[in-house]
């Protein structure tokens, strides 16, 4: 307190002062937690050292960021720390304008900020690889997530554990990347102990026509458990099995389904699909014996003892 009124009195007598005094005074405004008050002086110390062409210290517009983040004006810490990373461009200060940026709703400008820190090579953790391809995912670039993940689990920055092989078959799925999605859900699915990525698993396979592997999934999914609607799995399980032809196996499937009201309705309605199945494969396999038994050969006649014919008289032959 008394370095401030001391410097008040100075500033009422000093002629042109230099910008240090005003800084000065905002570290004394800090240390007595008059955090607004400090701005204004350091703005003054800034001016005028641009005016006289003098060095701004990185100092000055860190205790501005700080005097900025303690009365929570995020616009102003986002200002102050533009400026900071002008002229030094630290990771320190590219991290905490990407927070500001979540802060304020600027999702785009935060990826922006994210990915020219991952173009330089800065970003190294697995927590910031990980969210870089977060952002990338919500804001519709899947398959550059896709590449973050896969480039950072293959180099070993990023851990082969369910939830990032989660996150990486996510992000191939969106990217219509069906086939590159599998390896990394049937990692996930094999780390995880309940049967949710083992169902992914199955939709997967069951949309690039993979039926065997799908049954396969889908069975080990009803097998783990955990999931709330375990009756959807044996829904797929039942279509991989009718696209196999297994229409019996099928049918049971879709019973199963139909002991749950939630997908009872379309178990029925895959049911009748197989009973008419049943019905017209049933009615092909008749008309094939059929169709064979009339092509058979007609039985040859008996042969009589005697080998001469007889032929009745034409009708206009003499008597």
């Amino acid at each position: 307190q008394k370095t401030i009124e001391y410097l008040d009195r100075w500033f009422a007598e000093a002629n042109n002062p230099p910008p240090e005094p005003y800084v000065l005074l905002a570290q004394a405004y800090s240390q007595i937690g008059q955090f607004q008050k400090m701005i204004s002086p350091l703005n003054t110390a800034i001016a005028e050292a641009t005016r006289r062409g003098t060095e701004i210290k990185e100092d000055w517009y860190n205790l501005k960021y700080y005097a900025c983040y303690q009365i929570e004006d995020y616009r102003c810490v986002r200002d102050t720390l533009k400026l900071l990373i002008a002229g030094w461009p630290k990771k320190s200060y590219w991290m905490a304008l990407g927070g500001i940026f979540s802060e304020l709703d600027e999702e785009r400008n935060m990826l922006s900020v994210y990915e020219a820190m991952y173009t330089a090579g800065v970003l190294s953790t697995e927590s910031e690889l990980v969210t870089m391809a977060q952002l990338y995912l919500q804001g519709e670039v899947p398959y550059k997530a896709a590449v973050v993940l896969e480039e950072g689990m293959n180099s070993g920055s990023i851990g082969k554990d369910a939830k990032n092989y989660r996150l990486l078959s996510q992000a191939w799925a969106l990217a219509a990347e069906d086939m590159k999605a599998i390896p990394a859900l049937r990692e996930a699915a094999r780390l995880s102990s309940d049967g949710d990525l083992d169902a992914r698993l199955a939709i997967s396979y069951l949309n690039t026509d993979q039926y065997s592997e799908c049954v396969d999934a889908g069975r080990s999914s009803i097998r783990k458990g955990g999931r709330q609607r375990p009756s959807d799995s044996n829904i797929t399980v039942g279509m991989c099995l009718y696209n196999l032809n297994r229409l019996s196996a099928a049918k049971q499937e879709f019973r199963k389904a139909t002991n749950d009201e939630r997908s009872a309705t379309l178990g029925r309605q895959w049911i009748k699909v197989i009973e008419s199945d049943e019905a017209r494969l049933e009615q092909l396999r008749i008309a094939r014996q059929q169709a064979r038994r009339d092509a058979a050969p007609e039985p040859e006649a008996e042969e009589s003892g005697d080998d001469s014919t007889t032929e009745e008289p034409a009708a206009d032959a003499a008597p």
